[in-house]
């Protein structure tokens, strides 16, 4: 056992004789050492060393492990440094052929050893016992071995569970042992320390895993039984220890099944990985059998799963993946270079801690500070950095250097050596912390703690540093934990971090209002949810009065105000509760640009100057003006922090760079490709518009818009922009249909195709909360591709009046039987169907009481003009979604492979309920749900909300390459600018376009120019050829004619010309007519 030396100096030192009973022992011990400072000099040691060698007689061996069951016993934890190095020796003589006195003594002695070493040092004694079980041809050796291992799975769980994966490959061998003896240790030491496992999704299983390893026809039924789990808790080394052999043995069926059930594991297992280093040890296993079912496996289906499980393995384990022999080694000479630089430290911070020097450095103290060095790696290994528990843990360690429990000098030297630890532990995990140590402000909390959201893992032992009157930005990629930190921290459920209780008050500053508060006005509301005693009236007013609430607003209802109003008055309750800690999550959502800047000012500026932030933003630039320190979730689960605003922190981190470019990062959106729109031969035709449109709310005193002349065509890319409460939403509800124009004419193409991402979109999902992403799908097109909530729109609804009205008889003109013109009175039953004729849809009406046979056609026009025009929607809806249903069936399949092109996973979309998703997780549930009709236009509503910085980029770029149109409403302009080319303003009660509002010249110039694919696919899988690029001379005369006369008309008016124009222009000559 070499990390452990013992180095006992025998100059003129006496070597007692060892009696080979207990009692003898125990008063040669009591006479030779009164502590384990004098155990060394004692020559006990050594006479233990001397009487286990070949030569020694059966009673030197038996005194051996009698007096080493002494020691133990009496001294204990002190004397663990000094019996380790023996142990193995001990372990010999459990085999000794010749006396059964001596295996009766040293199986004693071994388990008085077990029962005395800490929790974290048995990780110390656990490969001393693994070594010997599995070299030794001795089954009474191995026994002992076992026994001791079933007895650490008891006493230290955690340390089993870090070791296991070394015992599982060497218990298990033992399993096929043909000594009947170790065949039932070794089943029941596996047994044992599995239970040390902590995977709740493994605990059911573990009895057949360990069945199918000593009968391999179990396998394929545990293979089986296994893919069956939905696994969601974080996988660790312990887990797969007891996984892999199976999954090795299933690669081995070569059945099909079995291998693709296996490769399914082992991908969903290797997603829910949190330190790659977990996997290095089964890279071995794993890799060559996922790579040659990839290559050799017939199956297609197969294969493919085989190369997904693959590629997601090598996604975690890295250089392991090719050379996992290698990527061991390494880790292991890090090991024993890390506890190398320990030992140093030990002995440098107790000489400097006042402890005699001498005693420090003689050589007879190196197995304690091996010792110690190894406990020191291990507890900075689980991040466990607090001086008790060192204390705890290392004092009866220390013993022989003549130091005890709360010893000044101790507790001095732990204090140091536990800080350098934690230096050498951050930086062999890359951990990062940066700090300006010219910063004398307050201290408010340094702590370490680990979080969780359900059984899945947030961040491991994390350290979370904060001064008063800072403000740090929080970066981590989607669904890593931010917004549960701020509420754990919120809730007081973060192990460490100070309280109310300790003096320091944190808030959670969030503006959302509940359904029983709506009644209330704003000094009512802050009153009522400000948990703060002898808060008055004129308190709250003399908060609101400074930043802008005027006397009409205090005294307003608490709905009235816009979203910038109630993010201002959110901080404004935060201030009055006297907050130490503002926790701020996507503080900018909903508001404009001047708003905005509000919250910058207001956080940077003097009322807030004593105040430390914490803040969970998508919007750079907020975060660029706002924060002093960079708070970033590493890989590694831990919280690293830098110095500076996000701009220093893409220097020193440029994988972040997507935080910062859009256009930049990994993750990809892909919207689904639109139909066919009949009669649109060109994407810059107008396929939805409003002309002259005027709306006022019912009891408002004047109009929220007038004059409102839009047009939106396949090629548009249209920002919305105006704002808090100009009426921008209200219009596009207007363009969508859910409100209807006061005056004015809003037209759709019949067979036009729209989602509609509302502004506060969890509304869609809210009475969905219990169906996971799959089955509110379903759920919502699962009527023959009807979409339900679409039912349920104000203007789909057909009201009593609209009923009464079109209950009334409409006069007909039909021919009879012999061609004779009668007039009749009819009342519509329903509308049975449509056919088109020349430009125009008829509707085929089925007349109440007449027989199908009566039924006639009526234009479209008319039918709405006599107010049918719900009707003829709903047909028309129905229609639609009939023709989608036909081109993609509605089956979990096609909703998860759906899901993954907005970028949820396949375990949120199947597994997971949407009241347990993140707020980005709930967006992409509402935009697939949106997208899944393939619609031919994309509203969206403060799309950049709730989602992070990755999956915006990933949304910008789904939206420059999506072959219909899209129209945004958003105040973040770097998105806007990233993706649109027309901006319409909404201010003054009127819409002002800016840009480019001339698509179908967008359209015609990509023809031109051939840009894009010169073949185009259609939802159902059409393709069609794109025209070619127009010459001048290909025009007909007629069409010559045309253009010249156009040409002209623009040259007169200064209009502006589309290339092919200019080219008809040169190439005719109209330029001098």
């Amino acid at each position: 056992f070499s990390e452990f030396v013992i180095a006992i100096s025998t100059s003129k030192m006496s070597v007692p004789a060892i009696p080979a009973d207990a009692k003898s022992a125990k008063a040669l011990l009591a006479k030779s050492v009164k502590d384990v400072s004098e155990l060394p000099a004692s020559g006990l040691l050594e006479s233990i060393k001397q009487s286990v060698g070949p030569k020694a007689t059966a009673e030197q061996k038996e005194g051996a492990a009698v007096m080493y069951k002494a020691i133990a016993s009496s001294l204990k934890g002190g004397a663990v440094p000094f019996l380790l190095p023996l142990l193995p020796d001990i372990i010999v003589l459990a085999g000794d052929k010749k006396s059964g006195e001596v295996r009766e003594a040293a199986g004693k002695a071994a388990k008085a050893l077990g029962k005395v070493v800490s929790e974290h040092g048995v990780g110390n004694l656990i490969p001393v016992l693994l070594e010997r079980a599995e070299k030794t041809t001795k089954w009474q050796e191995t026994e002992v071995c076992l026994k001791l291992l079933q007895t650490f799975s008891e006493s230290a769980p955690d340390a089993v569970a870090k070791r296991m994966v070394d015992i599982v490959p060497v218990v298990s061998a033992l399993m096929w042992s043909t000594k009947k003896e170790i065949k039932k240790a070794s089943a029941k030491t596996m047994k044992k320390v599995c239970e040390s496992i902590d995977n709740i999704d493994l605990e059911p299983f573990i009895p057949a895993l360990i069945e199918a390893i000593t009968k391999p026809e179990n396998v394929e039924d545990c293979v089986h039984a296994l893919a069956s789990t939905t696994f969601v808790s974080t996988v660790t080394s312990s887990a797969l220890s007891v996984t892999v052999p199976v999954l090795d043995r299933g690669f081995k069926t070569g059945k099909v099944a079995a291998v693709r059930q296996t490769a399914v594991i082992v991908e969903n297992m290797a997603k829910l990985v949190a330190d790659p280093k977990e996997v290095y040890p089964f890279m071995p296993v794993l890799a060559p059998a996922l790579k040659k079912a990839s290559a050799e496996i017939a199956d297609p289906e197969c294969r493919e799963r085989c190369n997904a499980a693959f590629k997601a393995v090598a996604a975690i384990g890295g250089k392991a993946t090719e050379d996992a022999e290698a990527a061991a080694a390494k880790d292991a000479e890090d090991e024993a270079e890390h506890k190398r630089a320990i030992k140093i430290v030990w002995r440098d911070e107790l000489v400097n801690a006042g402890v005699d020097a001498k005693l420090v450095k003689d050589a007879s103290m190196e197995c304690v500070l091996d010792y110690t060095a190894a406990v020191a790696y291990g507890l900075g290994k689980q991040s466990e950095f607090d001086q008790h528990e060192w204390m705890d843990e290392l004092a009866p360690a220390f013993g022989a250097l003549k130091l005890s429990k709360g010893d000044a000098k101790l507790a001095k030297a732990i204090e140091l050596t536990l800080k350098e630890v934690e230096r050498l532990t951050m930086e062999a995990g890359g951990e990062v912390f940066e700090e300006d140590e010219t910063d004398t402000a307050e201290q408010l909390c340094d702590c370490r703690f680990s979080l969780a959201y359900g059984s899945k893992i947030l961040l491991n032992s994390a350290r979370l540093h904060l001064k008063r009157g800072r403000r740090y930005g929080i970066i981590a990629a989607k669904s890593a934990g931010k917004t549960t930190l701020l509420r754990s921290i919120a809730n007081g459920q973060l192990e460490g971090f100070p309280t109310e209780a300790d003096g320091l008050k944190s808030v959670f500053v969030e503006h959302d209002i509940q359904a029983s508060q709506a009644r209330l006005n704003v000094v009512g509301f802050v009153l009522a949810t400000v948990n703060m005693e002898g808060l008055t009236e004129q308190m709250v007013k003399d908060t609101l009065t400074p930043i802008g609430f005027t006397e009409q607003m205090q005294n307003g209802p608490i709905t009235s105000l816009s979203g910038g109003w109630k993010m201002k008055l959110a901080l404004a309750r935060a201030m009055l509760q006297k907050a130490d800690i503002l926790l701020l999550d996507e503080p900018t959502n909903h508001l404009d640009v001047v708003n905005v800047q509000w919250v910058v000012d207001y956080l940077t500026g003097d009322v807030c100057s004593n105040v430390t932030s914490l803040i969970v933003s998508h919007d750079t630039k907020f975060l660029d003006k706002t924060t002093t320190h960079i708070i970033h979730f590493s890989p590694q689960l831990k919280l690293d922090m830098y110095l500076g605003n996000i701009s220093k922190f893409v220097e020193r981190y440029p994988e972040a760079k997507a935080y910062f470019d859009l256009a930049a990062g990994q993750l990809e959106f892909q919207f689904p490709p639109p139909g066919a729109l009949e009669g649109v031969k060109n994407r810059g035709k107008a396929v939805m518009q409003m002309i002259d449109v005027e709306f006022t709310y019912p009891g408002a005193p004047t109009p929220q818009l007038v004059e409102v002349n839009i047009r939106v065509a396949l090629a548009s890319r249209v920002a919305c922009v105006g704002a808090n409460g100009a009426g921008k939403s209200t219009m596009i509800k207007l363009l969508t249909g859910e409100l209807k124009p006061s005056k004015g004419q809003v037209i759709r193409h019949p067979n036009l195709k729209f989602a509609y991402v509302a502004q506060h979109a969890f509304h869609h999902i809210e009475s969905h909360l219990d169906k996971t992403p799959s089955e509110y799908v379903r759920w919502r097109f699962g009527q023959d591709g009807l979409d339900k909530e679409a039912e349920t729109k104000t203007t789909m609804t057909i009201t009593d009046e609209e009923k009464a009205a079109m209950a009334k008889p409409i006069e007909i003109v039909y021919e009879d039987e012999d061609g004779k013109r009668i007039k009749e009175k009819r009342v519509l039953e329903k509308l049975m169907g449509r056919r088109k004729e020349g430009k125009e849809y008829n509707y085929e009406i089925k007349w109440n009481g007449k027989s199908q046979d009566a039924n006639t056609y009526m234009p479209r026009d008319e039918l709405i003009d006599r107010g049918f025009k719900k009707l003829v929607d709903e047909l028309d809806r129905r229609l639609l979604a009939m023709e989608g249903a036909y081109v993609r069936t509605l089956t979990q399949k096609n909703v998860r492979e759906h899901y993954a092109k907005v970028g949820l996973e396949a375990e949120l979309c199947d597994h997971t309920r949407i009241s347990a998703l993140s707020g980005g997780s709930k967006v992409k549930v509402v935009l697939g749900a949106c997208l899944w009709p393939q619609p031919h236009i994309v509203i969206l509503d403060e799309p950049t909300n709730y989602l992070d910085r990755e999956a915006l980029g990933a949304l910008g770029r789904a939206i420059n390459s999506f072959e219909g149109g899209v129209v945004l409403i958003t105040h973040n302009q770097e998105f806007a600018d990233f993706t649109c080319r027309e901006t319409w303003t909404v201010a003054n009660n009127r819409c002002n376009i800016h840009g480019t509002a001339d698509w179908a010249s967008y359209a015609q110039e990509a023809i031109e120019l051939g840009l894009g694919q010169d073949v185009n696919t259609d939802a159902a899988g059409n393709t069609y050829e794109l025209a070619a690029k127009k010459k001048p001379e290909s025009l007909k005369p007629r069409e010559k004619k045309q253009m010249i006369k156009l040409l002209k008309k623009k040259i007169r008016n200064d209009e502006e010309m589309a290339p092919f124009e200019q080219e008809c222009a040169d190439a005719f000559g109209v330029w001098e007519m």
